[in-house]
């Protein structure tokens, strides 16, 4: 069984932070995903809460038959492209690699906490 499989097998079955262990490996992929495509941090960040809920309702419909990152990736594709439909925003385009040849998934920190950075945006929120 693959590092795959038995993450979602062990999300399915509840078993306690495996969700947690989901987002934390695929994050940054999803925000940088969103971002890219909103070019906007708070829509990015709730966008991405939207992704990680989706994935979270739907992952027993997953099937094993792409990486679990490509499922990941094909569902905040989806949710940033219908956000920029409604909003009637045009699509911005992420370039495969920076000038300086730098893949683009590589271009987010290492760093980033998506969950921090979303109560981060609440507590400002809160605070205006």
């Amino acid at each position: 069984m693959t590092e795959d499989e038995e993450l979602v097998q062990a999300v399915l079955a509840r078993a306690p932070r495996a969700f947690e262990r989901l987002v934390a490996r695929h994050q940054k992929l999803v925000w940088h995903m969103v971002y890219r495509m909103v070019q906007h941090p708070e829509d990015a960040r709730d966008l991405s809460q939207e992704v990680f809920l989706k994935v979270h309702q739907n992952l027993g419909q997953y099937r094993f038959e792409s990486s679990l990152s490509t499922w990941i990736g094909r569902i905040a594709f989806s949710v940033a492209g219908r956000y920029l439909e409604k909003k009637r925003l045009p699509m911005h385009e992420a370039r495969a690699e920076d000038e300086e040849g730098e893949p683009a998934y590589q271009q987010v920190a290492d760093s980033f906490d998506l969950e921090a950075a979303c109560a981060d945006h609440e507590t400002m929120g809160l605070l205006q």
